[in-house]
């Protein structure tokens, strides 16, 4: 399956390839990213007009910072996604500490590579296109707007280019993970379950092949397989 990966994880991926490699080459990489982020939102923070004295978004932002789960997500678990979000992150910072068309470019570029690592980040630009993050005296003008709204998904496309190769697989996992991963069942068990039981009844009356299932089959396993008491599907 073509991987589901955007671009900037792939670079993620290579830079720790050409660091060594490993599980804790790559969780360094995440906590060196988080870490920039941290710091970088607190400058901004901290120089913004009386951006600091505001106790709402002190406590917003020493909340995150010291937020146990992003130590354990990011140093232990060591997920993807504190690319995206510590990029997404300074970004809005930025929109929301920061006037004029070289934060609005920065802004747009921060974003921007933030999507290209999980999409994620698209749920931000219509927030920033009508003024959601606008909370200072000065307003953030449209025409900055537009700017970083503009900028981001330029970024995006521009870190899929070294790909474009893949051609037609070049989204094809995104197919394959919508029709095929599950994870966290919860309710849509049951209906999985109902749904094959509904097909066997149908199936019953010869409406329907129940044992139409996909199947992963292992035939280079099946001596181990029956050892292990196992089926081969």
């Amino acid at each position: 399956v073509p991987t589901i990966y955007p671009p900037g994880a792939q670079y993620l991926f290579q830079i720790n390839a050409l660091l060594g490699g490993g599980l804790v080459g790559i969780k360094s990489i995440f906590v060196v990213l988080e870490a920039g982020c941290v710091a970088l939102c607190g400058w901004w923070l901290s120089t913004g007009d009386r951006a600091w004295s505001r106790a709402r978004l002190r406590l917003a932002f020493v909340l995150y910072a010291l937020n146990p789960l992003v130590f354990v997500e990011t140093a232990w678990s060591g997920h993807l996604d504190v690319g995206a979000w510590s990029l997404l992150t300074a970004g809005l910072v930025l929109v929301e500490r920061r006037r004029g068309w070289r934060a609005s470019l920065g802004a747009g570029a921060l974003i921007g590579a933030s999507i290209a690592v999980k999409f994620l980040g698209l749920l931000a630009l219509p927030l920033v296109l009508f003024g959601i993050f606008d909370d200072t005296d000065v307003p953030f003008e449209w025409r900055h707007r537009l700017l970083v709204v503009t900028v981001a998904p330029l970024v995006t496309l521009m870190a899929y280019v070294p790909f474009l190769g893949a051609g037609s697989d070049l989204f094809a996992g995104f197919g394959t993970y919508a029709e095929k991963w599950r994870g966290n069942d919860g309710a849509y068990r049951v209906v999985y379950r109902t749904s094959r039981y509904d097909l066997r009844q149908w199936g019953g009356r010869g409406r329907a092949d129940a044992s139409s299932d996909v199947l992963f089959r292992f035939d280079q396993y099946d001596d181990l397989f029956r050892r292990m008491g196992w089926t081969q599907e």
